[in-house]
Order: structure tokens, then C-alpha cells, then sequence
């Protein structure tokens, strides 16, 4: 019976968005952006952050030099509110050829600090090159060709919102870190806690505290 109204008490904790978890300071949270690394991975890019930002990034790219936010005639943009958002896979929407591409820290409507400025040669989505598509044949050799709407890691397909090893499986397909304690979020998966409310993750210690609070009364 006991073990019984725990459990509800629990779940009462996860699902109702107005429990207010108390302040604390996030030393990491409240570091600025010094500086954006950008380079380029496999047609790629990736950024490392020396810094927070805490409305996330915007990611530019243009057939013209030094892309900005806001865009002038021919950029173009992703924006990517996590703020440990770290990748992104752009599209060739000028046509084929080389694009410059730069990252910045997201301020309401503006940029803040920018990363470095790379090329990128971008094709027509769904268009290999020669080099991936030597890639993929020799990853085809003596497999099926597998067909994933999710995740996949090692032959095996996710799907969206799985856990594993500390990662989820997130809207552009890729595992990543789940978010540690007052980070903002919108779905439980993304937290390291797997608690999320009102936008914000919650510590496991927190919840330990609630649910010990309740032991008391029985």
C-alpha cells in the first residue's frame, strides 16, 4: 500500500509542470561566450563553445563571404535553441558549389560572438559524392541496406526520444548528450535527470528530496 502511494506521489512530481524546483547558481550557465570554434566533419560541421549561450546558436552559410544574422540578400539560416546543440548538416539551396558558413551565439533577434569562417562544398540533397558513395558501397558490402526514421548506431535503429548511454535520440537524427540539471529542455529524454518541468531540467538530487519529504509522512 505504502510502496503504492509512492509511486503516485512520484509520478504526481514528474507530471505537474507547476512545481517550482529552488534557484541555484550555474557557474557554467553564467560564463559568456568568449569564442566558437567551427570545423568541418564527413560534409559536416561542428562547433565547440568556450562559454554559454544560453538562447543557443545560429548557424549561417552563403556563396558569399562572412554569412550574418540577420541574413542579407543570399544567406540563409538554422537556428538551434539548446544551447549544447554542437552539429549541423546544411543544404546546398544556391545551387552546387562552395559555401561559407559561420556560427554565432544567439542574442534576441542578433548575434552575439561569431565562430570562425569555413568552406563547405554542398550538393543537391539526396546527391552522394564520389567519396561517400565509395563509403557507402563498402558499407553495403555483404549487409542490408538498413532504413532507419530514428537513430542509428551500430546496425541497430532508435527512435526519436530513446535513451542510451547517457544520449537521446533527437529531431535531426542524432544521439545526443542529454542535458545536465537547469538547462532548458521540452521533453523528459533530454535530461540527464529524465525530468523535465516547466522547460527546465531537474537534478536527481531534487527529486530524492521530494520523494523523501513524502516518506516521512508514512
Amino acid at each position: 500500500m505504502k510502496r503504492g502511494i509512492l509511486l503516485i506521489l512520484t509520478l504526481l512530481i514528474i507530471t505537474l509542470p507547476t512545481i517550482i524546483a529552488p534557484h541555484t547558481n550555474n557557474q557554467t550557465q553564467n560564463n559568456p561566450v568568449e569564442s566558437i570554434i567551427l570545423k568541418t566533419i564527413n560534409g559536416e560541421i561542428e562547433w565547440e563553445t568556450k562559454g554559454y549561450s544560453q538562447k543557443g546558436f545560429k548557424v549561417v552559410w552563403s556563396k558569399n563571404q562572412n554569412p550574418t544574422y540577420p541574413t542579407r540578400n543570399g544567406d540563409k539560416y538554422h537556428y538551434h535553441s539548446n544551447p549544447n546543440k554542437r552539429n549541423d548538416k546544411l543544404e546546398a539551396f544556391d545551387g552546387e558549389g562552395t559555401y561559407f558558413v559561420r556560427v554565432c551565439e544567439y542574442l534576441d533577434g542578433k548575434c552575439g560572438i561569431y565562430s570562425n569562417q569555413i568552406k563547405l562544398e554542398l550538393i543537391k540533397k539526396g546527391k552522394e559524392t564520389k567519396k561517400q558513395k565509395e563509403s557507402h558501397s563498402r558499407n553495403k558490402e555483404g549487409d542490408e541496406e538498413i532504413i532507419c526514421k530514428g537513430c542509428l548506431l551500430n546496425k541497430t535503429c532508435y527512435p526519436l526520444g530513446y535513451r542510451i548511454n547517457k544520449k537521446f535520440c533527437a529531431n535531426d537524427y542524432n544521439l545526443t548528450p542529454q542535458l545536465e540539471e537547469n538547462s532548458k529542455c521540452e521533453n523528459n529524454f533530454e535530461c540527464q535527470s529524465n525530468v523535465c518541468i516547466s522547460d527546465e531540467c531537474i537534478s536527481t538530487g531534487f527529486i530524492r528530496k521530494i520523494i523523501n519529504w513524502f516518506k516521512n509522512f508514512f
